[in-house]
């Protein structure tokens, strides 16, 4: 079903989570954050996609165990490409690595505002008050901007093995228990 805005006086915040196929990082991102999102009926839309995105994949089968080994059903969860049309529909962007943001920008530079890296909005969230969230914290989060550091990436854990999953699960888990609740308006 297609957002509208009219829905509500105040729109629940859309977030996009961006790697590479969209079947390990942000596959798992977006699992765990609409889970939380729709359990605790946080205003928040969660979606995901990938710079070279598979169409209609399952999330990968390492990514996927780590995700039910922590209560997280990935099941219904299928990849997509990221399109143009779904960068601009959403508040805020947050891809992966660096190199994942750069490439959006690269062909979207009218964006640059909303799109960062996981590791932006986690330096974000630790430099603002715990009482800004939501809208006000996304906007805190675009403003800041600035270059990301590669050094806060999220490694990819494809065709790496159990243990490389387990690391990139517990990495993701601990920076979205950070992030997603502030953005959802949940304050810290």
């Amino acid at each position: 079903m297609p957002f509208d805005p009219s829905a509500s006086p105040d729109p629940p915040l859309r977030v996009l989570f961006v790697c590479t196929a969209n079947i390990c990082r942000s596959a798992f991102a977006h699992v765990v954050a609409r889970s939380w999102a729709r359990s605790r009926s946080w205003p928040l839309e969660v979606a995901s996609a990938g710079t070279h995105g598979w169409s209609a994949a399952p999330m990968d089968e390492a990514m996927a165990a780590e995700a039910a080994s922590r209560g997280f059903d990935p099941a219904p969860f299928r990849s997509r490409p990221v399109t143009h049309d779904l960068v601009r529909a959403t508040d805020l962007v947050v891809t992966m690595t660096t190199e994942h943001r750069d490439w959006l920008l690269q062909d979207w530079p009218g964006l640059v505002s909303k799109v960062v890296t996981l590791g932006q909005v986690d330096r974000a969230c630790e430099a603002t008050p715990g009482f800004v969230v939501g809208r006000e914290l996304v906007g805190a989060i675009r403003q800041a901007g600035g270059r990301p550091d590669p050094g806060d990436d999220v490694v990819d854990p494809y065709r790496r093995g159990a243990e490389a999953a387990r690391r990139c699960a517990d990495d993701l888990v601990d920076r979205l228990e950070r992030t997603v609740p502030r953005i959802a308006g949940v304050t810290g």
